[in-house]
């Protein structure tokens, strides 16, 4: 969407040029001659955060990279540190029903990560660390709640 078509859509009145000196503009901001853009600076930019991939592959995709990363990992605090698990985690309730169903089918390691999104744990703390149970626990979970 244009700059100005966005000025006019929130009210914005005064000019980002009026009150911000060259020098301390921010990196994603600069100057054309017809028309102001937003970008990204020159990093590589987290396809999970702003992809107009399908849920269901960039899931897929940051699943397969996080596991093929941190396979060889006994810590479960620094599997879980890995970026795409983050990301993963930052793409909220909507993937609740993906990560439900590849522990379902797949035995994934998403604990943590559902705790994360739902902020819940439905089973008990006695069963913490026993996989069968604590899976059983989310699918069922999952089942009552619609989600898979």
């Amino acid at each position: 969407m244009p700059v100005a078509e966005l000025k006019r859509r929130f009210g914005v009145q005064e000019d980002y040029d009026d009150w911000c000196p060259t020098d301390v503009r921010p990196h994603w901001y600069k100057t054309e001659t017809s028309e102001r853009e937003w970008t990204t600076p020159n990093k590589q930019v987290d396809h999970a955060l702003v992809s107009l991939e399908p849920l269901g592959e960039r899931f897929r995709r940051l699943a397969a990279r996080w596991s093929a990363e941190t396979s060889h990992l006994s810590s479960v605090t620094r599997a879980t540190a890995h970026p795409a698990y983050k990301a993963i985690v930052k793409l909220g309730w909507e993937v609740v029903p993906l990560m439900l169903q590849d522990l379902r089918n797949n035995q994934g390691f998403w604990y943590p990560a559902l705790n994360a999104i739902t902020g819940i744990r439905p089973f008990d703390r006695k069963d913490a660390g026993n996989n069968r149970r604590m899976t059983d626990a989310w699918i069922s979970w999952g089942r009552k709640k619609g989600l898979i």
